[in-house]
């Protein structure tokens, strides 16, 4: 039975990104609709991780991890206003399912095996940006699945989008946020200081060079050393180092033996300085995303927060999965400073 028509959804879609047009009680109701609309995209996401997990764990004899989350409302909105001809019921990206492998080669061999699947989803796009990577240094394997289930008439129809990475394309892509969290800007929309987003571009072409992989637009022609030399010289002369350090967190209490526990909200305090997760289980999800909209309406009215809804097999594997939300960029570091060694080997 549906609580709210696509009609319904679409003018709160509409509503939530011209805020300031309507009255509070419209915009209330209109983030109500939007909580309903991404709750019922859980059916749809826990089919294709338990799915994708399956799969690691056996193949990939557990060389990685999956992590699915509800995209964050100030997301939504921000691309409905980027893209004025979207209607939220036919967002793609409301539900997200990452997979994170070791290597290139796990990444095309479980695409491949789920754009071949036979199962009654149905694939309706592909963006492979590790073979055609972004400007912005982004690399990674989407794939657009129509979730099909004509017992959950709800649910029945509903995309996903479906993220497949490497580890070293996944520590590029959360230090980009890790990073727009302190200059409070998404850099991982493109926007922010020119240096800054040209550092990362760079980088990701080292990354790619040590992935032997295609570079990034207007890095093609530039000899490995080259790019090495200009990564480093601009780490120090960017001080990105200090930029990605000066800040950190106190981790709350994190309840890690609840063995009920099947979803996990993760608030960034900026302004205290520590994260808090809220531990659901599996019977708990609507409870679970009112919360979460009642921490994006403390967002919207101004508090220093970042959070996120997010599920995972275990409470264990949640830094790894997001080490944005926990200001952890230890693991880029670590390759800046391989880059920085592998010079003077040229």
């Amino acid at each position: 039975m549906f609580k709210y028509s696509k009609t319904k959804v679409n003018k709160a879609g509409s509503v939530l990104k011209n805020k300031t047009q309507h009255q509070n009680l419209e915009v209330l109701e209109s983030e109500n609709v939007l909580t309903y609309w991404r709750t019922i995209h859980a059916p749809v996401i826990n089919t294709f991780q338990a799915t994708l997990r399956t799969k690691i764990s056996k193949k990939y004899k557990k060389n990685g991890f999956v992590a699915q989350r509800l995209k964050r409302a100030p997301s939504i909105i921000a691309k409905l206003k980027r893209e004025p001809h979207m209607k939220l019921s036919t967002m793609q990206d409301i539900a997200g399912v990452r997979a994170v492998l070791k290597n290139l080669k796990d990444v095309f061999s479980l695409s491949s095996e789920l754009k071949n699947s036979t199962a009654k989803h149905k694939l309706i796009s592909e963006s492979d940006y590790i073979r055609n990577p972004k400007k912005s240094g982004y690399r990674s394997i989407h794939l657009i699945f129509e979730y099909a289930n004509n017992k959950l008439p709800e649910c029945d129809e509903l995309k996903i989008e479906v993220q497949i990475r490497t580890q070293l394309q996944h520590i590029w892509a959360t230090s980009v946020e890790t990073m727009g969290t302190f200059l409070d800007t998404s850099l991982k929309s493109s926007e922010g200081p020119k240096p800054i987003l040209d550092f990362f571009a760079l980088t990701s072409s080292a990354f790619a060079i040590l992935e032997k992989s295609t570079l990034i637009p207007g890095y093609e022609f530039y000899p490995t050393k080259t790019i090495f030399q200009m990564v480093i010289d601009q780490f120090i002369a960017l001080e990105i180092r200090d930029k990605l350090t000066a800040y950190s967190v106190i981790v709350g209490h994190i309840d890690k033996h609840s063995k009920n526990s099947r979803y996990y909200l993760v608030i960034l305090d900026l302004k205290n300085k520590n994260v808090r997760v809220q531990n659901y289980s599996k019977h708990q999800l609507e409870k679970a995303n009112i919360d979460y909209t009642n921490t994006e309406r403390a967002i919207t009215a101004g508090a220093e927060l970042q959070a996120v809804l997010v599920s995972l097999e275990s409470i264990s594997g949640l830094k790894k999965a997001y080490p944005n939300y926990f200001l952890d960029t230890n693991d880029f570091l670590s390759k800046i400073e391989l880059i920085r060694n592998l010079i003077p080997k040229m």
